[in-house]
């Protein structure tokens, strides 16, 4: 598996099994299948991504 550079802070989410890494010199945040550890998406932000929170609602 390989993210985008200079991978900083990780947010799961075992219920949905899904991690996501910010990447800050990409400027993405990558969706990771934490059942296959395949890389989704990388996701573009803007500016420098450093932390990250996962909420998980369950109903």
């Amino acid at each position: 598996m390989s993210t985008g550079a200079f991978t900083w802070a990780i947010a799961l989410t075992p219920t949905l099994n899904r991690g996501f890494v910010t990447n800050r010199t990409s400027q993405t945040v990558s969706m990771i299948d934490l059942t296959t550890d395949e890389v989704l998406a990388d996701i573009s932000v803007d500016g420098t991504p450093i932390n990250i929170t996962a909420l998980e609602f369950i109903c």
